[in-house]
Order: structure tokens, then C-alpha cells, then sequence
């Protein structure tokens, strides 16, 4: 038994029950140098790679939370019109990176906190942009509010709000109203920062 099974082991049969011998060098996998080789190459490829992907994903993260904003802004002011109200928005507790409400405002100047018996609540945002932080004028720290015919509701000073990266791979990006309720889009880049984001 213990012939006919090395027998077996050592050559193939096909269906007709003939028998051939398989050639030993098909039976060749990779050799140690292949394997050091192919290694090598992965580990120079990975070492290219993972820099430039975070450097996609903090970019990604920083593109996303600023567009993300500004929209919430610019619907804001297409509230305030269509509504003929005013319209408040004022960030969660932990800044205007970690949610917001969107509610109309009984008040002609705007700018107060929300009252569920007189205000209609339009939207109530929570989320969190892992990473980035806010920071804004002054006139924009509690609240930013339009007037009903779309106009920025701040005192006759344009508000801004800066969002800085903590990895420090990216210049940060502005956003700002101005008087006409319009909002706008500053980047900075890590070789020229906004003034906010210290890199």
C-alpha cells in the first residue's frame, strides 16, 4: 500500500487510467529571492502611498465641513426670502463645528436664541467635524441671522468663520457673508495659511 500511494503521490493518471509522470519543475513556486524582491516593492509603494492618501483624506475632511457650512448659510438667506422672515442660526455648545439651528427669529434684528413658542424651527443639525476647529468674528460667535429680504442681519459688519485643521495639513479655509447676505469661499494651503490656522 505504502508503494502504490507514493506511486500515486509521484505521477497523475487520466481517465483512461493511464499513468504519466509530472514534470517536478511545474510543481516550482517562488523562490526566497522572489519573495524579497516582491517585498521590497510593496513596502516602497506603501511608503508612497499612505502619505498621500491621509494628506486626500484631510484635504477631503477640510473640503467637505467647509461646503457643508456654506451651504447651511446660503439656504439661510433662501429661507429669510422665500419666508419673508428673519432667519437665526446659532451653533450647538460646542461651536459651529459641532451642529447648528435653523429657525425663523420673531425679533426684526435677529440674532436671539430660539423659542419653541414663537419661533418655527427649520432645521436642527447635529454632527461633528472630527478635527477641525472654528473660529469666528465676533458678531458671528453666538449667532448669524438674515433679514427677510435676504440681507445679513449683523449690524452692518460682514461675519466670517475660519476652519482650521489640527493634523496642520492644510491652510484653512474662510467663509464669509457679506452685507448683501452672499457668501464666499477663501482656502489657504499649508505653504500660505489663513492668518487663523498657525501651521
Amino acid at each position: 500500500m505504502m508503494g502504490v500511494s507514493f506511486f500515486y503521490n509521484r505521477h497523475m493518471a487520466n481517465k483512461e487510467g493511464n499513468v504519466y509522470v509530472k514534470n517536478a519543475r511545474d510543481q516550482r513556486g517562488f523562490t526566497l529571492i522572489e519573495l524579497m524582491v516582491t517585498l521590497v516593492v510593496l513596502v516602497v509603494l506603501l511608503g508612497v502611498g499612505i502619505p498621500s492618501f491621509n494628506n486626500w483624506v484631510v484635504s477631503t475632511r477640510m473640503d467637505t465641513a467647509t461646503m457643508n457650512l456654506a451651504g447651511i448659510l446660503k439656504q439661510a438667506r433662501s429661507e429669510a426670502v422665500s419666508r419673508q422672515s428673519v432667519i437665526t442660526l446659532a451653533p450647538k455648545a460646542g461651536g459651529w463645528t459641532e451642529g447648528l439651528t435653523m429657525y425663523t427669529d420673531t425679533d426684526v434684528g435677529g440674532n436671539t436664541a430660539y423659542s419653541a413658542a414663537n419661533d418655527t424651527l427649520i432645521k436642527d443639525l447635529e454632527f461633528s467635524i472630527g478635527g477641525i476647529s472654528a473660529s469666528t468674528s465676533t458678531n458671528a460667535a453666538a449667532y448669524i441671522s438674515f433679514t427677510s429680504g435676504g440681507l445679513l442681519n449683523e449690524g452692518n459688519n460682514p461675519v466670517g468663520i475660519v476652519l482650521c485643521d489640527s493634523t496642520e495639513e492644510e491652510g484653512g479655509s474662510a467663509i464669509s457673508v457679506n452685507l448683501v447676505g452672499r457668501t464666499s469661499i477663501l482656502k489657504g494651503t499649508k505653504t500660505n495659511p489663513l492668518a487663523s490656522c498657525t501651521l
